[in-house]
């Protein structure tokens, strides 16, 4: 009987947790402001070719 009781003990501290941090963070989020990659903002692609022998590297 003792062991049925701190099996549903520990099943309420971990709905209660569960529980705590699911409603704290639902506001903590809502504030967050995004940057431009997590908005869909934009991509740029840099297109690289080797130098050329001879030719000036600037």
């Amino acid at each position: 009987m003792k062991k049925k009781r701190r099996i549903l003990a520990f099943f309420l501290v971990v709905l209660l947790i569960g529980t705590g941090v699911g409603l704290l963070t639902k506001p903590v989020a809502k504030d967050m402001t995004l940057g431009l990659d997590l908005q869909g903002g934009f991509e740029v692609l840099y297109d690289v070719h080797p130098v050329k022998k001879g030719q000036d590297h600037k």
